[in-house]
């Protein structure tokens, strides 16, 4: 069974990007004079659209500062990233996925919580621009977990859902891969545990990039996946 379409998450997935998050949402509430979320539950909402998460992360009654703590964490995050000494790398190994699954003409698509200005600063920070044939984010559409950024890359490519996987380190991913039909892939690496992966509804987490590299090649869930 020929693999039609792998859809990526990016932050936890593709980009060792959780320091950074962490530090830009701790520094956000500090100057919003707000109490500071715990690392824990910093990680639990990353995945989700940015002011869905800081939604999540306020007490009750000061939900309706999601929008200035938004405005402040984007100011933050895009002035730290046009400094010249900023450094944020690929997870070990996903570079030569990327380059692989494109050598066997197998299409790929991001389905990512990022905004669609931050998605576009991760492309061209790593020469991925035109690699992929649908990147969606939540200024386009729903956010995770709703299925609709898979279903617009399964749309683009006329992909059967049994045939194509999910990739991502958050129960978001999974809970939007199993809402869409296709196989949900978790990886260890990112920001949630492989528990949590695994009961969002994950086929499998992989602990390694070679271990994903396996998966990919193998198709291990052929004939043994249904798709919900």
């Amino acid at each position: 069974m020929a693999l039609e379409l792998v859809v990526w998450d990016v932050d936890g997935t593709l980009v060792d990007s959780r320091q950074f998050i962490l530090d830009t949402m701790t520094e956000s509430f500090r100057r919003c004079e707000l109490e500071v979320p715990s690392i824990d539950r910093i990680s639990a909402i990353i995945g989700l659209s940015l002011t869905e998460g800081i939604e999540h992360l306020l007490p009750e009654p000061q939900k309706a500062r999601a929008r200035e703590v938004t405005d402040v964490y984007r100011d933050i995050y895009f002035t730290t990233r046009a400094r010249p000494d900023f450094q944020e790398d690929l997870f070990a190994g996903m570079a030569k996925i990327l380059d692989d699954l494109e050598k066997r003409e197998i299409p790929m698509a991001i389905a990512t919580g990022k905004s669609r200005r931050g998605v576009e600063a991760f492309l061209k920070r790593f020469d991925l621009e035109g690699r992929f044939v649908s990147v969606c984010t939540p200024d386009d559409g729903p956010g995770k977990p709703n299925p609709w950024m898979i279903r617009e890359a399964l749309d683009v490519v006329g992909a059967d859902p049994a045939r194509s996987v999910m990739i991502g380190d958050a129960v978001y991913d999974m809970q939007m891969a199993v809402s869409a039909g296709v196989v949900g892939i978790g990886v260890s690496w990112g920001n949630q545990p492989p528990e949590a992966l695994k009961s969002a509804g994950a086929y499998v987490v992989a602990g390694n990039a070679a271990g994903l590299e396996s998966l990919l090649d193998m198709c291990p869930w052929e004939g043994r996946y249904v798709a919900k």
